[in-house]
C-alpha cells in the first residue's frame, strides 16, 4: 500500500504551502525516546537519524501514563517495545537512562494506516469552512493559517472555484498534530489556525485515545467555540455531533444533534405523501449538503426525527383542528360557557358564538400557513444571494449547489414559500409569523396566497395524513367581520336582559363577552405554543442559519446517550419501547408520544414512513380540558391558558390593554379601540381590518391578525 500521503492524487503542496519543520521536544528527566519520520524508512534500518525529522524527540513515559490511554499503554507494552526496539535497530544502543521506544510515524501498510487515512481525512464541510472567514466573520486564529491544497487540471466554474480546497488527508498534518499532542501533553496550546489543522488534531487525539486530557479538550472546544466560529454546528452540523460524540460534550451534541433532527423532520413530512420511499436526499431541503454519520447515529436521528413530526403535528390540531379545546379556557370565553341557556335559541346562540371564534382563529393561523414568502433569519447579513446570472434559483426540489456555492445562498432564502403548507409546519419561519404576523426582515414582496388547492377544512392541508384525515369539521369557512361581531351583539343582548330583569339577589348577572378581550388572550395563547416550537429550549447554541425547527423537547432528547442526559444505555431499550408505525397503519393505535405507557411493541423498520398521531391523540397531548402541560413541554413553561397566557376581566395581557366591551356595552359598531372600556388593543394586538381586504390575501372582510407595521 501506498503511504498515505500519495492518497491525495494529483494533489500537491499549493499556495505557497511550507510544513512548519518540528522543533524537538526535550523533557526533563525524559525516558521515552518518540520517533515521528516524515517518511517510512525502507531496507535496513540504521540508529543513526537520515533527516533532522529523523531525530527522536525525548518525553516522559509518566506522562503516557497519567493520560489513561490504552493505545499508549500498547506501545509501552514489553512485548510491543522489543519489537519497536529491534526494528529501529536499537537493540543495545539506548542509553541507560531510556526505557521506551515509540514509533508514532504515520503508517503506511496494513490495517494501521486505512484506520489513521479514515479517521483523519477531513469532511467537506471542515475543508470548506475556510471559506466562511469574511462572510461569517470567522477568527482568524481558527481560519487564517496557510494549509496543503488540491490542485485541479479542471477549468473553474466560477470565481469561487479557484479557490482550491485543502486536501482531505495531509501527512504533513498529521505529522504535526502528532508533534501538536506531545507538546499539549506538557500543557502546551496548539496554534489550529486552519479548519483541517484542527481536524486532524481532534481525530488523532480521538486515535490516541487523549482526547478527554484537559489541555487537549479545552484546545478542540476553544477552537470550535470561538466567536462565529459556532456556525459550523450549522452548517456542519455532523462534523461538530462527531467531536462531541468523542468528546462527551452533552452541549454540543443536543445543538448539533437539533439541527440534523429539525431537518430530517422536515423531510420526513415531505417525503409523507410519496408511494415509495426512495433513497435518503443528499440535500436538505433548505440546500445544505448532508454528510454521512455512523449508522447508529443515523438511527437516533430518524426516530428523534419522527418523534419531533408528531409533536409538531399534535401542536398545529391542537391550535386549528376541530376541538380547539383551549379556547374554552379563556375567561372570555367562558362568559359564554358559563351562561344558562333558558330556551334552546338561547343555547344556539352561544354555540354559534363559540364556532364562529373557532373559525376566527383557525382561518389566522391557517392563512399564515399558506401565505409564502422567503425564510426567516435573525441575521439578513449571514445569507448570501447566490453570485452569477442567470442561475435558476432553486433547480430541482431537494438538491443544493454544488460545493463552490456556499450555503446558505439564495435557495435557502427562498426555501420556505417552495415548501407546500404542510411543509411549513417544520419550519420556524411559521411559527415565528404565527407569533409576529407581520413582514419578514427582508421586506418581501406581499405574499400571496396559493389557491391552487382549494381547502374547505384543516383535513385537506395534509389529507394523506391519518392526524389531518378527522378534522373535515375544522371548517375554513370565510368568516366576514360583520358576521362575528353579530354574533357577540346576540349573545350580549341576552346578558344585557338578564341583568335588567333579574329580581333575585342571589342571581349575579351574567357578564358581557369582550371581543377584544377574547383576540388578546387567543393571541397570547397561540404566542406561548408557537414560541416553544420556534426557540430551542434545550439548545445552548443562538441557531442564525437554520430554518427547520430545532426545539429538542423530552421526547427527543431521550434518544441521547446516557451522558448527554438522554435514555440510551447502549443496549437499544429506548428505541425498543417505542411503536413509531407507519403511515398505512393510520398512525398511533396506542397512546401518542406524549402518553407513552413503556409497554409498546418493538421498535419498526427505520425503512417506514414517518409516523403521525391520529386526530384525537394529537388534541389531546398538547394541552386538553384537563389543563395538563404537555409532555415534552416544560412544566414550568406551559401552564393552562387560565394559569399563565391571559388575565381575568378587563386586566392587560402580556402587555396588550384590555380596551374591550364595558360589562353592559354594546359590541356593534366596535372600531379599533374597541368601547365602553375606552381602552386600546395596542400596537401589539391583532389588527381587526373591517373595509375590504385589497392589502391582504385572504377572503373579502375576513379578519386579518397581523402586527402593524411598524415603518408606516
Amino acid at each position: 500500500m501506498d503511504q498515505p500521503m500519495a492518497t491525495s492524487g494529483t494533489s500537491r503542496v499549493g499556495n505557497s504551502y511550507k510544513p512548519e519543520p518540528l522543533k524537538l521536544v526535550l523533557v526533563d528527566g525524559a525516558d521515552t525516546l518518540v520517533y515521528i519520520d516524515s517518511s517510512p524508512l525502507a531496507g535496513s534500518w540504521s540508529a543513526l537519524p537520515r533527516t533532522t525529522e529523523s531525530i527522536p524527540h525525548r518525553i516522559s513515559s509518566e506522562t503516557l501514563w497519567a493520560t489513561g490511554s490504552t493505545y499508549f499503554a500498547g506501545l509501552l507494552h514489553p512485548r510491543n517495545q522489543a519489537r519497536t526496539i529491534k526494528r529501529r535497530g536499537l537493540e543495545g544502543k539506548l542509553d541507560s537512562d531510556i526505557k521506551y521506544v515509540l514509533d508514532l510515524t504515520p503508517p503506511s501498510l496494513d490495517e494501521d494506516a486505512i484506520i489513521f487515512l479514515t479517521e483523519l481525512s477531513c469532511p467537506l464541510g471542515i475543508r470548506l469552512w475556510s471559506r466562511y472567514q469574511n462572510r461569517f466573520g470567522l477568527p482568524t486564529r481558527c481560519v487564517g493559517g496557510q494549509d496543503e491544497l488540491e490542485q485541479s487540471s479542471e477549468p473553474a466554474r466560477s470565481p469561487a472555484s479557484k479557490l482550491a480546497l485543502p486536501v482531505e488527508y495531509s501527512a504533513s498534518r498529521h505529522r504535526m498534530a502528532i508533534y501538536w499532542l506531545l507538546r499539549s501533553l506538557h500543557s502546551w496550546t496548539p496554534p489550529l489556525d486552519t479548519p483541517c489543522k484542527f481536524w486532524t488534531y481532534f481525530a488523532l487525539a480521538k486515535l490516541f485515545d487523549v482526547i478527554m486530557v484537559p489541555r487537549v479538550r479545552e484546545s478542540i472546544l476553544n477552537w470550535i467555540n470561538q466567536g462565529n466560529n459556532t456556525l459550523l454546528i450549522e452548517v456542519s452540523p455532523e462534523s461538530t455531533y462527531r467531536v462531541a460524540c468523542a468528546m462527551h460534550d452533552a452541549d454540543l451534541l443536543c445543538d448539533s444533534f437539533s439541527v440534523l433532527t429539525g431537518e430530517e423532520a422536515l423531510l420526513l413530512l415531505a417525503n409523507s405523501d410519496k408511494a415509495t420511499k426512495g433513497k435518503p436526499s443528499q440535500y436538505s431541503l433548505h440546500g445544505r449538503l448532508r454528510e454521512e454519520l455512523d449508522d447508529e447515529e443515523l438511527q437516533r436521528i430518524e426516530y428523534a426525527s419522527k418523534n419531533s413530526m408528531d409533536l409538531i403535528i399534535s401542536t398545529f390540531i391542537y391550535l386549528a383542528g376541530t376541538e380547539m379545546v383551549w379556547i374554552h379556557n379563556l375567561p372570555s370565553v367562558r362568559n359564554i360557557l358559563n351562561y344558562t341557556p333558558k330556551s334552546e335559541n338561547e343555547r344556539i346562540i352561544a354555540s354559534n358564538l363559540i364556532a364562529i371564534l373557532k373559525t376566527f382563529v383557525r382561518n389566522h393561523v391557517v392563512n399564515v400557513l399558506r401565505k409564502g414568502g422567503l425564510t426567516w433569519f435573525p441575521q439578513a447579513g449571514l445569507v448570501k444571494a447566490t453570485q452569477g446570472s442567470g442561475q435558476h434559483v432553486n433547480p430541482t426540489r431537494g438538491q443544493g449547489y454544488p460545493v463552490d456555492q456556499e450555503y446558505p445562498s439564495e435557495k435557502t432564502l427562498h426555501a420556505y414559500g417552495e415548501l407546500r403548507p404542510f411543509e411549513r409546519l417544520a419550519s420556524r419561519t411559521f411559527w415565528r409569523s404565527l407569533i409576529t404576523s407581520r413582514a419578514l426582515v427582508y421586506n418581501p414582496p406581499p405574499a400571496v396566497i396559493d389557491d391552487s388547492e382549494n381547502l374547505t377544512s384543516i383535513a385537506d392541508i395534509a389529507p394523506h395524513l391519518p392526524a389531518f384525515q378527522t378534522q373535515h369539521d375544522a371548517v375554513l369557512t370565510p368568516t366576514p367581520w360583520s358576521q362575528i361581531v353579530q354574533a357577540a351583539e346576540n349573545f350580549n343582548a341576552l346578558t344585557r336582559t338578564i341583568t335588567t330583569t333579574t329580581t333575585n339577589p342571589d342571581q349575579s348577572p351574567s357578564e358581557t363577552f369582550s371581543l377584544w378581550e377574547f383576540v388578546a388572550q387567543a393571541r397570547s395563547t397561540v404566542e406561548i405554543y408557537s414560541t416553544q416550537l420556534a426557540e430551542s429550549r434545550k439548545s445552548t447554541h443562538d441557531y442564525r442559519l437554520t430554518d427547520p425547527l430545532t426545539s429538542l423537547a423530552d421526547h427527543q432528547h431521550k434518544y441521547l446517550p446516557l451522558w448527554a442526559g438522554g435514555n440510551d444505555d447502549g443496549t437499544g431499550g429506548v428505541y425498543a419501547d417505542q411503536d413509531i408505525p407507519v403511515l398505512e397503519t393510520g398512525g398511533f393505535s396506542t397512546p401518542g408520544p406524549a402518553i407513552h405507557t413503556g409497554s409498546g411493541s418493538s421498535a419498526r423498520s427505520l425503512d417506514s414512513s414517518v409516523s403521525m398521531v391520529d386526530a384525537r391523540e394529537a388534541e389531546s397531548t398538547v394541552g386538553g380540558a384537563s389543563h395538563r402541560p404537555t409532555d415534552g413541554f416544560d412544566n414550568s413553561e406551559v401552564l393552562s391558558v387560565s394559569e399563565r397566557s391571559v388575565g381575568g376581566g378587563g386586566g392587560s395581557i402580556a402587555g396588550i390593554g384590555s380596551g374591550g366591551i364595558g360589562s353592559g356595552g354594546s359590541i356593534a359598531g366596535i372600531g379599533i379601540g374597541g368601547s365602553g372600556g375606552g381602552g386600546d388593543p395596542g400596537n401589539d394586538s391583532w389588527v381587526i381590518d373591517d373595509n375590504d381586504d385589497t392589502a391582504d390575501s385572504d377572503s373579502d372582510d375576513t379578519v386579518v391578525w397581523s402586527l402593524p407595521d411598524e415603518t408606516a
